[in-house]
């Protein structure tokens, strides 16, 4: 979603192509560098599981590994941002 706004068309008549490559690139980036894409795998919990989204909290999973997740993931989408020039 954050590279479809960075990044993605603002009309109809705008091709595509671009959100996707670099959709794409991001997603390979990522299973490459974590090992998978699936929440379960790369916690070692199964959040739609209740008993194990429990303990997910009382483990402090979102404070031990997802949030470094997430810090790489905005670290790569930085790269998007419009630059800042002078004035």
């Amino acid at each position: 979603m954050a590279l479809g706004i960075l990044i993605g068309r603002d009309s109809a008549e705008e091709k595509i192509g671009p959100v996707y490559g670099a959709t794409g690139d991001f997603v390979k980036k990522f299973d490459k560098r974590f090992g998978s894409l699936a929440c379960r795998e790369l916690t070692g919990y199964d959040p739609s599981n209740p008993v194990q989204l429990k303990l997910m909290a009382v483990k402090k999973v979102k404070e031990k590994t997802c949030a470094g997740l997430m810090e790489w993931a905005v670290d790569e989408l930085e790269q998007y941002l419009p630059k800042s020039g002078p004035g």
